[in-house]
Parts: structure tokens; C-alpha cells; sequence
């Protein structure tokens, strides 16, 4: 997929050129070094051929992280992004995801000089020469694709490329009876011939076409080019999926330039010789992430009351329970910040007994975790559960999940049950003063699902509380009528 971003630059020889020359002299590789030479040289030199990232992604000299491997002492290894061959990457193009939207842009810029005979230096009478760097002179090959998603995948799905200049059926070519007309060197005449047999060109320098065969596009002129000038081309990789889709820290496939100069020996043109170069390779690498900001649990309330009868039960979740316990269900509320890749949720929970004015045994019977579509009950009661979502989420914000607990009502061996503490008794017949507590603790761990990023986790602890207080009574004033 293509889009055409119109950013290319001209910079006409001069103090510009000369800066980025010096800059950039070594940042490009001449493919063409092993070929043997012209005895009379080549007509043209490539001074700059380079390719960087202006944006998008920052450079780090060595870029580290902490992963969820484990040293010995059960700390978090921190590593640094190596290659193939466990070198560390210097430097390393990083974009530390902030938002996990498409379209997020990796813009590299190509600078190109060449130096040589150009249209001023060239004169004949037959056309030809003036020709030789005319359209296609200088071709420029970019991939048109370098990410890929967590599973390889590659295409127009998974990225698109802008580039700075329109396609080649965009400008004016000749025809004849829709024929397309091509030069002596194969490339489309991009002119008109003005009323004196003049070549009138087109305003665009340069356009591109798509080489299927390798999945490149390629960029060239389309009219001479002279001597002595500097272009630069911004390309820019944009992502086409969400940021959880492509592997947290993995390599992009690398973006290269290659250029063709359409040379010849020095001072005979008729003799063809190509110069060319390849720049070197930069990949880049998405760090994505997920993590917990805080947990918080509280029991539901029913009418002023965190008690619930089976019939209530069977409301609020589905479940049929027993007569013989009163119920509480307990809400985890789990704020997840910085979603940027998916996650997995793992929910552990404790229940104690009741304490204070007596004491009446606690169990867990079932839970529901975010995202379900409804209670799941235990076979039997337990104490505590760790139990971890089966899907994965890409939700910021709050999720809630649902503990269900029940308090036995009868007493039993150390127990005094819930009845006798909710009734309460004295000697005179006056209900007593009564308090008791029901605690729940909860731990709540975030998993990232790329397996890279450690593990975080927050802990919470919930408290019901009942108070009964004994009732006062007011005697009655004798001069009451």
C-alpha cells in the first residue's frame, strides 16, 4: 500500500550540499567497488548516499529493558536488544509506544549527491546524450514493507510506505494511440515537444513505480538531472494494525536504499558503466506494555447490607446455593494503564472467618472474572483461589471481578455461627452489643501476553464491618397525660 506524501527536497549545490556531503561521505557502501574500474574513470561520483530516522523512533546506544526472566535471586533480568549474533545493536531505533492507534510513523530520510557530467556538460546534435541523464539516470530501491506482526505476517495489512513524490501514471508521458512512448534507455518520455521541437517536462522531478518482483518501489527521474545537486527523499513505514499486533521489541525487517547510477566512462558515453551503492541497514523495534495502576476491593451492598440471602444469590449470579450460610460478594476493581500490547489477568483471593463477637467460618464458592458471562461455582469451599483468565484484554481503564463468599449461620465445633452473632443475647433478654469483621484479600497480577515485559501486580484487602448496639430506653415522665 502506498501514499504519496509529497516531502521531497532539492538542495541546489552550495554551503547545504558541502555540509551534508561532509557528514555523510561514509554512510553508504558502493556496491560496485569489487567491479574493475574504467581505465578513464567513471563520469560520475556518488558523494552522499545515506539513509537515517528523523522521527518516530529514538536512537538509544544500547536500549535496555527489564524482562520477565528471573535471576536466581528471583530478581528481574534487565537486557538489552541484541542481534543474531548477540551483539548489542548500536544504536538501536526504538519507539516506546504511547498509544496503541494505527498509523504511527517511521519517517527515514535518503540523501543522495552526485557528482559528474550533468546536462550542462553534455552537447550533441543527435539527442542521445542529452539522454544519458535524462529519465531513469538515477534510480532509487526501497523496500516497500519492513514490519511485521507477532506472528511473521507481512503486506499491506501490517504497513504502508509514503513516499515523496507521485507515481509514474500520475505525471505526463507519451502516447500514441495509448501506447506508451519510451526513450532510447527503455524509460517513458516524460515531455511534450513545444512548437520548436523543445522538450517541455513535467514540474515533477521524480516519481515512483512498484517492482513486484521485489516488493520494492523504486524512485527515479524523470528529466536531466545536472551536476552537483543534493536531494533528499523522507520515506515513511506506517503502521496499518494496533500496536499489539506486532512483537513487543522484535526487529522490523530492515530498511536499505539501493541506487543505480546510469554512468559511463569518463568523457564517452557511448559506453555505459553503472555506478552503484547500497546504504546501510537500520531495522526498528516497538516497545509496547501493559501494567496495573491500582486494585481495589469492596463487599456489594443489597439494602443497606452486604448479606445475601440464596434468593438474592440466585439473582446477582445465577447460582443456587444453600439455606444454610448468608453470603457476601466482593468486587475487584482493577485500573490498567498504559495498554499498548495484550494482557492476561490472574486474580488471587484469601478469605478469613468471621471474628469479634463470635466467630463463624468463611469459605469461597465461586467467581467471576471480567469478561465472562457468568459465575463459575466451586465444587467445594475454599479458602483461597488463584485462578487466570483464559482470554487475553487490550482494555485501559477499569475491569471488575467478582469473588463470592458464604458464612455458615449454624455453630459448629469453634464456631458460634453467623445466627448467634447476628441475634446476640444477655441475661435481661436485651439484645447485646455485637461487631464482627469479614476480611478479604485480594492480589491481582498482570500478565503480559508477549511474555517479555515482568509480570505487575497490586495488592488490596477489603474489610465488612457490623455493628449492633444495644438499645437505650427512656423512661416515661410522671407529668406525661
Amino acid at each position: 500500500m502506498f501514499k504519496n506524501s509529497k516531502l521531497f527536497k532539492k538542495i541546489l549545490s552550495g554551503i547545504s550540499a558541502v555540509v551534508i556531503m561532509a557528514s555523510n561521505a561514509l554512510s553508504f557502501i558502493p556496491a560496485s567497488a569489487a567491479d574493475s574500474e574504467p581505465a578513464g574513470g567513471y563520469a560520475h561520483d556518488i558523494n552522499v548516499f545515506s539513509l537515517d530516522i528523523k522521527t518516530g523512533a529514538t536512537g538509544y546506544n544500547g536500549y535496555s529493558y527489564t524482562s520477565n526472566e528471573k535471576d536466581e535471586n528471583g530478581e528481574n533480568i534487565v537486557k538489552t536488544i541484541t542481534d543474531d549474533e548477540n551483539n548489542v545493536v548500536k544504536p538501536a531505533y526504538v519507539w516506546k509506544a504511547d498509544n496503541s492507534n494505527e498509523g504511527h510513523k517511521f519517517v527515514y530520510n535518503i540523501k543522495l549527491s552526485v557528482s559528474g557530467e550533468g546536462t550542462t556538460d553534455i552537447q550533441s546534435g543527435d539527442g542521445t546524450t542529452e539522454e544519458a541523464v535524462g529519465a531513469g539516470f538515477i534510480k532509487i530501491t526501497v523496500p516497500a514493507h519492513i514490519l511485521r506482526t507477532a506472528d511473521g505476517a507481512k503486506g499491506d495489512a501490517v504497513d504502508s510506505l509514503e513516499l515523496p513524490v507521485p507515481s509514474e501514471d500520475e505525471v505526463y508521458y507519451q502516447t500514441e494511440n495509448g501506447v506508451v512512448q519510451y526513450d532510447a534507455n527503455g524509460e517513458r518520455k516524460f515531455y511534450k515537444l513545444d512548437e520548436d521541437g523543445k522538450k517541455v517536462y513535467d514540474t515533477h522531478e521524480f516519481v515512483y513505480k512498484y517492482d513486484s518482483e521485489n516488493d520494492a518501489y523504486i524512485i527515479y527521474n524523470t528529466q536531466p538531472v545536472s551536476a552537483g545537486v543534493v536531494y533528499e527523499f523522507p520515506i515513511a513505514y506506517c503502521t496499518e494494525q494496533k500496536t499489539w499486533n506486532y512483537k513487543d521489541l522484535g526487529p522490523s525487517d530492515p530498511c536499505k536504499a539501493s541506487l543505480t547510477i546510469r554512468s559511463w566512462e569518463k568523457d564517452n558515453t557511448s559506453q555505459q558503466a553503472d555506478r552503484t551503492a547500497v546504504t546501510n541497514e537500520i531495522p526498528v523495534y516497538i516497545d509496547t506494555s501493559a501494567e496495573i495502576k491500582s486494585v481495589q476491593k469492596s463487599a456489594e451492598i443489597v439494602n443497606g447490607k452486604a448479606w445475601l440471602t440464596p434468593a438474592q444469590v440466585l439473582a446477582k449470579t445465577g447460582l443456587s446455593v444453600s439455606d444454610d450460610y448468608r453470603y457476601v460478594i466482593w468486587d475487584v476493581n482493577t485500573t490498567v494503564d498504559e495498554v499498548t500490547q495484550k494482557y492476561k489477568i490472574e486474580l488471587k483471593d484469601t478469605i478469613s472467618d468471621i471474628t469479634g463477637s463470635g466467630k463463624a467460618k468463611g469459605e469461597i464458592i465461586g467467581y467471576k472474572l471480567s469478561g465472562d458471562a457468568s459465575f463459575t461455582a466451586l465444587a467445594d469451599g475454599t479458602d483461597k483461589i488463584d485462578v487466570t483468565t483464559t482470554s487475553t484484554f487490550t482494555n485501559a481503564g477499569r475491569r471488575t471481578d467478582y469473588v463470592l463468599t458464604r458464612y455458615e449461620l449454624a455453630a459448629s465445633e469453634g464456631y458460634e455461627g453467623l445466627s448467634e452473632m447476628l441475634q446476640g443475647s444477655s441475661d435481661d433478654g436485651i439484645p447485646a452489643p455485637a461487631n464482627f469483621q469479614a476480611h478479604n484479600d485480594a492480589t491481582v497480577v498482570l500478565k503480559p501476553a508477549d511474555e517479555v515485559d515482568p509480570d505487575t501486580e497490586a495488592n488490596c484487602e477489603a474489610v465488612y464491618q457490623f455493628e449492633k448496639t444495644k438499645p437505650t430506653f427512656h423512661p416515661v415522665e410522671e407529668d406525661y397525660k
